[in-house]
């Protein structure tokens, strides 16, 4: 009789659909095809999620779909006999084949191949990848990807897997084309509740940034000042082309030329809803009012440091062997005659590269930075492609500042002056910084003559 039951128990087993893994390195969804009884394991009592108990050390209890249940595992003769005990009791214990997943809340092997590669890249590259249980995150993305059948379908979970990392700035950039894909097959976590929530804004300023839509490079003379007083905008700008890059920086240096033709006696660069996107463009942008030299650097979780270097239009790392710039200008680079004083404007909405450039400033003489504190993900991402084209930008280290700080909680002004919600004519934070270049020894001279 106990050998019918069995039998039952293992009818109604076929066709049910469970999550495996092999030491958590290879996980996949996988079906119950048959079922015979093998008998009850000996000193197993009450089985939960996580616990590792068997009659030897070779086997394993890993948690599956199905939060109820467990599955045994151990290898025999590159087969695997797997043992299926219920949540907090226990049952004949039965064998059970496996196959590749199949049904609606299967994963495909594409899909399973596709979500260990990414997992793979954040093991080996991530800043803090000593400090992560990966484990756990495995699993967690696995379950989150329930009936993900192509690559584009577990892209949810991977993004999910990227803010488990909880440094606010890893992300995953799909190509346009993928984008689309994605938009029209909807793929969803399996518990969108589990997806950890982004960092809520200051309550002295919870609405967006009015700037945060800025794209083009621009400036101006700054109107109603008692001196000559240039203003230039620096957008959020992200793409990864050599090309775009470059044209970037000397659309920036353009700007630059334009305005030193006024002769200001003194420069403000806004940096108010700059996202972020690529430090280097930016940096050869605004190189000649920054001046030459090494003004910060990417700080890698074994001590070494990526120093940045801005030269003669030109901005990269500079103990980069194989490259020996990652940005420059399209034509002769401008070369500003005196060393004039900066205000720095910031916001909530400055981050990423964008307060790499604050960074930049950060200890550079007569500087001085007004606004808000700015959004504290000042850390460096790199790009690693994934095999349908899409790419991880990973946090692989963190901005520090000429003088080696870093700014794990964003860049602070020094004159803090919020924002208003809409952009406005009479800027409060532009009439500041004006107010306090105007009393730079630079400007009171310039006034005079």
């Amino acid at each position: 009789m106990a050998g019918d039951g069995a039998a039952a128990a293992a009818g109604k087993l076929a066709g049910r659909k469970w999550l495996v893994a092999n030491d958590i390195e290879n996980v996949g969804a996988v079906e119950v095809l048959t079922a015979a009884p093998l008998g009850h394991p000996s000193k197993v009592e009450a089985l939960r999620p996580g616990l590792q108990v068997g009659k030897d050390r070779s086997t394993d209890f890993v948690t599956i779909c199905d939060a109820k249940s467990i599955i045994l595992m151990a290898a025999h003769c590159r087969s695997w006999r797997v043992i299926l005990g219920r949540f907090l009791s226990l049952l004949p214990v039965l064998f059970i084949s496996v196959a590749a997943a199949r049904g609606d809340d299967s994963i495909s092997p594409e899909a399973v191949a596709y979500i260990d590669a990414a997992l793979n890249v954040m093991r080996q590259h991530y800043l803090h990848r000593d400090k992560t249980d990966w484990t756990k995150l495995k699993q967690e993305t696995f379950y989150q990807a329930a009936g993900a059948q192509t690559a584009v379908d577990t892209y949810p979970a991977i993004r999910f897997a990227l803010a488990r990392l909880e440094d606010h700035h890893s992300y995953l950039q799909p190509t346009p084309d993928l984008l689309r894909e994605e938009n029209s097959r909807r793929p969803k976590l399996a518990n969108p509740s589990a997806m950890p929530q982004s960092s809520a804004r200051k309550t002295t300023f919870p609405f967006p940034s009015p700037f945060r839509t800025r794209r083009v490079p621009e400036g101006a003379m700054v109107l109603g000042s008692p001196t000559l007083i240039a203003q230039i905008v620096v957008p959020l700008f992200s793409s990864q082309e050599h090309n775009d890059i470059d044209d970037f920086a000397t659309k920036v240096q353009n700007v630059i030329a334009q305005l030193a033709s006024k002769n200001p006696c003194g420069w403000i660069i806004d940096l108010r809803g700059n996202g972020g996107g690529n430090l280097w463009a930016m940096l050869a942008g605004v190189g000649p009012i920054l001046g030459e030299g090494e003004p910060g650097a990417s700080l890698q979780e074994d001590g070494t440091k990526g120093l940045w270097y801005y030269e003669n239009g030109k901005a990269g790392w500079r103990n980069d062997p194989k490259d020996p710039y990652y940005a420059r200008t399209n034509g002769a680079p401008i070369h500003l005659a005196a060393m004039a004083p900066v205000a720095m404007l910031i916001d909530r909405d400055t981050g990423s590269a964008g307060e790499g450039l604050a960074i930049a400033f950060r200890g550079r003489p007569d500087t001085r930075f007004f606004g808000e504190t700015t959004y504290g993900a000042a850390t460096s991402t790199f790009p690693y492609k994934l095999s349908d084209g899409a790419q991880i930008f990973l946090v692989t280290g963190v901005m520090v500042d000429r003088k080696g700080n870093e700014y794990p909680d964003g860049v602070a002004p020094d004159e803090e002056v919020l924002s208003e919600a809409t952009i406005s004519t009479a800027d409060p934070v532009i009439r500041a910084a004006s107010a306090w270049l105007s009393q730079m020894r630079a400007c009171r001279a310039a006034s005079k003559d």
